[in-house]
């Protein structure tokens, strides 16, 4: 895993756990990064976390022009893990929405809450165009996503290249999603991905 991954994922393990105050010596100890290497990207613990917060919130696309369909929500999903999962341990998202932390409370507002947001105009634009039902809750559709994304990650194995664990998580949450959503049951969008 690279340096600044291990190091994002420690503050995160801090923040959302608050076992131990975030500092450079407990990001140090949590991440197994030499103390020395993280003072060479960071002047300290605030820059740490603030440089953190701005690089994990410009990771989310605020918008994202894909026309609705069931091919494109696995285009969206692809992308919604790949931009996380490049730099985050997506099995810390679960603490991340469980923590009420302020550093927590923060992320939550510039990772989550605009990730949410994104996908819901997604799934708006839509059920605008009749292509997805309109009594769908997005909140809870959203929430689900979300929810399937966290356990996929806890459960996944790690011999399976992360890459290919994306690919076959978004295929799958995008059948089931589609399945869910589709404004005429049984309707196949010919653009799918292997609907099984």
């Amino acid at each position: 895993m690279d340096v600044d991954r291990r190091i994002v994922n420690a503050v995160l393990t801090l923040a959302a756990t608050q076992t131990r105050p975030i500092s450079i010596q407990s990001v140090s100890d949590t991440s197994g990064v030499a103390k020395t290497t993280i003072y060479r990207r960071y002047r300290n613990s605030e820059e740490l976390t603030a440089r953190m917060m701005t690089a994990l919130a410009a990771l989310i696309p605020r918008s994202l022009a894909l026309e609705p369909s069931h091919g494109n929500i696995a285009v969206l999903l692809a992308r919604f893990v790949q931009a996380l999962d490049d730099h985050v341990d997506i099995r810390l998202l679960g603490l991340i929405i469980a923590s009420d932390s302020p550093l927590v409370r923060q992320l939550k507002e510039s990772i989550v809450i605009p990730t949410r947001r994104a996908g819901a105009r997604f799934f708006r634009a839509g059920m605008d165009a009749g292509v997805f039902r309109r009594d769908v809750d997005i909140d809870v559709l959203m929430d689900n996503i979300i929810g399937s994304l966290v356990v996929a990650s806890a459960t996944a194995g790690e011999d399976i290249p992360s890459s290919q664990r994306r690919e076959e998580w978004a295929r799958k949450e995008s059948i089931l999603v589609w399945r869910c959503i589709a404004a005429k049951p049984g309707d196949e969008d010919p653009g799918a991905p292997g609907l099984d």
